[in-house]
């Protein structure tokens, strides 16, 4: 091989590498789970209890308890940024008007969203909302059976005691891996203004609608890569025959 063909090989496989390496970040980029028309709906509930027999719950938490159900749907995928819109319904039957909200998967930056919809596939380790001021890490992976069948979940859980607000909080929660949807938000709270109160939030999955396949990887720049690396390599070929060519009529 002449020192042409070794130079024209070593500037290919650079060439190669750094397609490569920069189509793969781009590949490994998180993307949303979820694609619009998708629907999740919620059971949920609220729970107050207190030592003291004349106490009342808070007003804020009876007007909660009059839902029933949540519903979230998922309107537009923007980049990292996932917009849905919020509906309740409540016992007597009635709806509020959706409202419109968002969540960035990455930062958590949102109106009323943050944690409804992470990144999918995470696993044991990982930061959710690595670039936001509330960030957390899954502490396990696990199988969970719903109603609607089986599903592989990302699990966060966190028991506190010093936080200034509360003089106990935790926490439980579950992700769909596949979507990155919240299925299960459990957490109880004792305020510690009022430490004979224990307050209860649930939510809790019971209808999972993806009409729509969402969290799909886009392998068209990986092709597109392998495309231009052929080109390049053709183009050398020629270019090298034509180069010979000239030096053997030289020759002649």
């Amino acid at each position: 091989m002449s020192k042409e063909s070794v130079f024209a090989a070593f500037l290919l496989f650079l060439l190669f590498f750094a397609i490569v390496e920069r189509t793969a970040a781009q590949i490994e980029t998180p993307s949303p789970g979820v694609s619009p028309g998708n629907k999740f709906t919620y059971d949920f509930s609220v729970f107050w209890s207190s030592n003291n027999q004349t106490a009342e719950p808070p007003s804020y938490l009876v007007e909660d308890n009059k839902t029933k159900t949540i519903r979230i749907t998922i309107t537009q995928v923007q980049g990292l940024m996932v917009l849905l819109n919020i509906t309740s319904r409540f016992e007597n039957g009635t709806e509020k008007p959706p409202s419109e909200d968002f969540v960035n998967i990455m930062s958590g930056a949102s109106l009323n969203a943050f944690g409804l919809i992470v990144s999918p596939k995470l696993l044991k380790g990982n930061i959710v909302y690595p670039l936001g001021n509330l960030n957390f890490t899954i502490n396990e992976t696990a199988t969970r059976t719903y109603s609607f069948g089986e599903r592989e979940t990302a699990h966060y859980t966190a028991n506190s005691t010093e936080s200034a607000d509360y003089a106990y909080f935790f926490k439980d929660i579950y992700f769909d891996r596949q979507t990155g949807v919240m299925l299960e938000y459990y957490t109880e709270w004792v305020s510690s203004s009022s430490t004979n109160e224990k307050t209860v939030l649930l939510w809790k999955i019971r209808e999972f609608d993806l009409r729509t396949t969402g969290g799909t990887l886009d392998y068209w720049p990986l092709i597109a890569a392998g495309v231009s690396v052929v080109a390049v390599l053709l183009v050398i070929v020629v270019f090298m025959r034509k180069r010979r060519k000239r030096r053997r009529k030289r020759r002649k």
